[in-house]
């Protein structure tokens, strides 16, 4: 975690946080503390007293995933000033720090359908940029765009207000200066995307193509399934007009099957094709295809 200008206080404590906690919650500028047991490092089990943090992550997980406790009832209130390029703090709920330049970051109102992460960056994967927009619009425009799974939004750009709509949230990277936020899984049954995008669904739920205009959230099968994606050649055997569920099953109880690839859009019937190999892995835009867990031999 860099938060080295922010640490408070560093204190030893023999079996639990319970001491760590009573430090912090006699430190006014405490905001949150993070302990570290050591484990194979070899080192005395210890936590860090925090004022302010570098980005989200430092609130959510440490350092590599220690555990995080944040004091209640330190948050800065609505509207109030939460933090500069050096470090910030948390907001009270439903609120967000928003980094207006690198001197004033400033608690506003999250966005409903969207969470924000400040100062991160999801780098890479762009899907479009659009100027001039507001941060909550950010947001918006994720929402109502096939295949937008998050965002960035720099405020403190000499062109203008920037937002970068974003295919995937893997690119994760600290930025002071901006703020990202990822759009929530979508509901079962609901539509989830079409031949230029799609957004994952909710657990137990995946997104099928039925055709180029419609994709939908619909029960996983036993297999794992991956939307979008061919595993091309080492063909068993085709067979058609059967389901995506169907298709997962019969790969389960053929012999020397361990991956399929399913078509439901094709003139000539549903395509179930039975692999022996996902290793052709590649992108082809109203395909299916899976993986035999184990245990369905």
């Amino acid at each position: 975690m860099n938060t080295e200008g922010d640490v408070v206080g560093t204190v030893l404590y023999p079996a639990s946080p319970e001491v760590c906690c009573a430090n912090c919650t006699a430190n006014p500028d405490c905001q949150f503390f993070v302990t570290d047991e050591g484990g194979w490092r070899g080192i005395e089990p210890k936590c860090r007293l925090v004022s302010r943090a570098q980005t989200m992550y430092d609130y959510l997980h440490g350092s590599y995933g220690k555990n995080t406790v944040v004091m209640s009832g330190r948050e800065i209130p609505a509207w109030g000033k939460c933090g500069d390029q050096n470090g910030f703090k948390l907001c009270s709920q439903g609120f967000y720090c928003q980094p207006w330049d690198s001197n004033y970051y400033q608690c506003i109102q999250k966005p409903s359908k969207c969470e924000v992460y400040t100062n991160v960056d999801l780098y890479g994967n762009d899907l479009k940029r659009i100027q001039g927009i507001k941060p909550g619009e950010c947001c918006d425009e994720c929402d109502k765009t096939i295949g937008c799974r998050g965002y960035t939004y720099v405020n403190d750009d000499p062109r203008g207000t920037q937002c970068y709509l974003k295919t995937s949230v893997d690119g994760w990277v600290k930025k002071v200066g901006v703020h990202s936020g990822t759009m929530p899984n979508l509901l079962a049954w609901s539509k989830c995307g079409d031949s230029t995008g799609f957004r994952p669904c909710t657990n137990e739920f995946y997104c099928q193509p039925w055709d180029w205009s419609y994709y939908q959230c619909i029960q996983r099968p036993r297999c794992s399934v991956e939307t979008d994606i061919d595993y091309y050649g080492n063909d068993i055997k085709k067979l058609t007009n059967i389901g995506p569920g169907e298709c997962c099953e019969e790969c389960g109880k053929t012999e020397g099957c361990d991956s399929y690839t399913y078509i439901n859009d094709d003139p000539s019937g549903t395509q179930c094709y039975l692999k022996h190999s996902n290793e052709g892995r590649t992108r082809k835009v109203g395909a299916l295809s899976g993986l035999v867990m184990p245990g369905m031999k």
